[in-house]
This record gives C-alpha cells, structure tokens and sequence, in this order.
C-alpha cells in the first residue's frame, strides 16, 4: 500500500511539473526606436540607427522554441527601428560557423528568419529569408535585405516601406507579430522571440510592437 501511494504521488509531481512547463507566459513587448536617418541596408550594422536601436532597448532575443520549453545554444538578436517612411530590422543569427549553414534544401528547410508583422486592425503579413538569400513571395514583394556572414554570425539586414504595408504608424501606436525562424546547422530547432506554443501563426501568441516617440 506505501509502494501505490509513493508511486500515485510521484506520478503527480511529474503532471504538475509538466503543466508548469506547458503553461503560456504573457505575450512579450518591445518598443521600437524612432531613428533620424535610414539605415544603409548591407548587412554591414555600423550605422547610427542601430546604436540607437541598442541604446532604447530595441531589440529581441531569439532563443526559444516554439514550444516554450527549450533554449538554443546560439540565440539571435533583432535590432528594430523605424523612420517616417519604413520598418527596418537587423537579425543577427549566431552559429558554430555560417559557412557551415543550409543554403541547399529549400527556404522553409534552410537556415532562415522570418517576421510576423499585424499592423493595428489589418490581417499580418509573413515574410521569410533564408541564408542563400531566397525570399518568400510577400517579402520578394516588400522588403530589401542584404546578408552578411561574418565567421561566428549570419546578418539579416531589411528594410521594410510602410507603404508596402499599407499603414504608417505614428509614435505610440501598437502592433502585433513575432520574430521567428529555422537554425538547421546547429541545434535543428524552430526558434522565436514570444513562444507561440505551437504553430508561429497563431496571433493570440504574438507579442505587441509600440513605435516609440
């Protein structure tokens, strides 16, 4: 009779333990940095809009799956910022080595990032790039980028015109999305900035975007 309840007990430490790991955090927010000039967009991060970007707290760890429960070993980090005219973003993917990335399968199966973007009221647009520089329809359609491998790193440079978007924020407005992507070469895991506790598209589990003044 001890053994059955030593065992009943141990098997509900393990289901609380497990709906501890399962359970959904709150969304994540970040505000974006309001920047005077453009960046140039060639993968090189040596412009003032990224200091800036830095220095408001603009930017986002990419570390975690999709599931919530695990962490890569090489974390990325977006860089945010916006002027008057476009989004740009700066995804700075970290790796054992870039040339070792997979450029070879197809997008969705090759290193890649990718951006979940909702502007207030409107239906999100998905755009993904892969390390060979293959893009999806929506952001061959609205985006520049340049990428850059640099030894230990793999830079996603990208602009994005509000016009594309078809709505330009001003300072204080919010919108939705998540900054997500594939690392293949180093730890095969799906990775995001908000856990999405399953599929990237799901908008309950994107995190808010507020345009800073």
């Amino acid at each position: 009779m001890q053994l059955f309840r030593t065992i009943v007990l141990a098997l509900l430490v393990v289901a609380s333990l497990s709906f501890i790991v399962a359970a959904e955090t709150p969304n994540l927010s970040l505000t974006i940095a309001k920047v005077d000039k453009a960046p140039v967009i060639d993968g090189i991060l040596d412009d003032a809009a990224w200091v800036t970007a830095s220095q408001n707290g603009s930017k986002a760890v990419i570390d975690m799956a999709e599931t919530g429960a695990v962490v890569s070993p090489f974390p990325w980090v977006a860089y945010m910022a916006y002027d008057d005219t476009a989004l740009y973003i700066a995804y700075v993917t970290y790796t054992q080595n870039s040339d070792n990335l997979v450029d070879n399968i197809g997008i969705w199966s090759n290193d890649h990032v990718e951006l979940f973007i909702a502007p207030a009221g409107q239906t999100f647009r998905h755009l993904g790039w892969d390390i060979a520089g293959a893009q999806n329809a929506t952001a061959e359609q609205m985006s520049t980028i340049a990428i850059r491998k640099t030894g230990i790193q793999a830079i996603y440079e990208v602009a994005i015109p509000f016009e594309k978007l078809g709505a330009t924020p001003v300072p204080g407005a919010v919108w939705t999305g998540n900054l997500t992507g594939l690392q293949v070469a180093d730890s095969g895991q799906w990775m995001c900035w908000n856990p999405s506790y399953g599929l990237f598209a799901n908008e309950l589990r994107f995190g808010s975007f507020t345009f800073g003044r």
